[in-house]
């Protein structure tokens, strides 16, 4: 994953209203750029992106 695709990723999530520390943004960001294919699978989310604050693209 690049930076730009974890930003990107980031944000993302943000407008689905879960503000996400960076590495944990990592797990969606292969996921929402279509890596599973047609399966599904559960992402662990956590942290609070309010220590990190947002991905640098």
């Amino acid at each position: 994953m690049t930076e730009d695709q974890i930003w990107h990723a980031q944000l993302d999530l943000a407008s689905r209203g879960l503000y996400v520390e960076t590495t944990a943004v990592a797990c969606w960001a292969p996921v929402r750029e279509g890596a599973l294919g047609e399966k599904s699978a559960v992402v662990p989310l956590c942290g609070a992106g309010l220590k990190s604050g947002l991905a640098r693209p």
